[in-house]
């Protein structure tokens, strides 16, 4: 049971996993977290978001402290995913172990690397990822395997950034491949590699941005996710068709750190 919610909360539904929710049509909100925080995952599932996005990439916590942030998710009824820092299997694997709920892969350019990325997160006859039921994605040896196996299949989120140049040029073929699940842009990234760094509203950076949303809408099982900087702009993404949107838990919190800061500098 997760924790109760104060009035006006957002009430979460549990009757289907995160991957359930957002292929079944649902908008998801996360809230990224950097650096090792549990507590920050605590909260971000009390307040009601409907994922934690534990950042492997940018982030300074290692795979320890990728469990202690799923386990805190999980202990309020949230799940977790986590944005890996590389495609290397063994990497995908610790990830998946853990008890994540899924995985987003940063700079996936082609189909091949899509297809790749597949392989090491489904178990055989899908993929290639390995398996023990003695980790904590198998309860610690107490998980039945067919159940584990099957929850597995259905329930692994995998999402893919394009955030580079040459993605752009492969995003539908990245996207037809099976069990991606969500090409997720990268906006920073993707303007950095046009010329552009952080001029997320040039014209270039903004056709970049049409380019991939009209190659996904195409795709009736993959849906788009992206960042955004605060609800205005998550708003703005889910009105242009997004629906797996993460806010970075450090930006907001310096935005209100300035804003208190302004405040406090008027008053004195």
């Amino acid at each position: 049971m997760g924790a109760r919610l104060e009035p006006g909360m957002k009430q979460k539904n549990h009757a289907h996993s995160l991957r359930r929710r957002l292929l079944g049509g649902e908008t998801l909100y996360g809230l990224v977290i950097k650096p090792p925080a549990p507590a920050v995952m605590e909260m971000c599932a009390y307040v009601g978001f409907d994922f934690g996005f534990i950042d492997g990439e940018h982030g300074t916590g290692d795979a320890l402290e990728w469990e202690h942030h799923v386990r805190a998710g999980e202990s309020f009824g949230m799940p977790a995913v986590v944005r890996v820092g590389s495609h290397h299997p063994s990497e995908i694997l610790r990830a998946l172990d853990i008890g994540a709920d899924g995985i987003i892969v940063p700079h996936v350019n082609s189909k091949a690397e899509a297809e790749a990325i597949v392989q090491a997160a489904h178990y055989p006859p899908i993929g290639r990822r390995g398996l023990a039921m003695t980790t904590r994605a198998g309860r610690h040896a107490f998980s039945n395997l067919k159940e584990h196996l099957r929850s597995a299949e259905q329930n692994t989120l995998i999402a893919v950034q394009v955030e580079d140049p040459a993605g752009i040029e492969h995003v539908e073929a990245i996207a037809s491949v099976p069990y991606v699940d969500c090409v997720f842009i990268g906006p920073t990234d993707l303007s950095l590699g046009l010329g552009y760094p952080g001029e997320n509203d040039h014209p270039a950076v903004l056709e970049a941005f049409t380019r991939i949303r009209n190659a996904i809408h195409s795709k009736p099982n993959v849906k788009l996710g992206t960042f955004a900087r605060d609800a205005s702009d998550a708003n703005q993404w889910t009105a242009k068709g997004a629906s797996f949107v993460a806010l970075a838990s450090t930006l907001l919190i310096a935005q209100k750190f300035r804003e208190i800061m302004a405040d406090l500098q008027r008053a004195s």
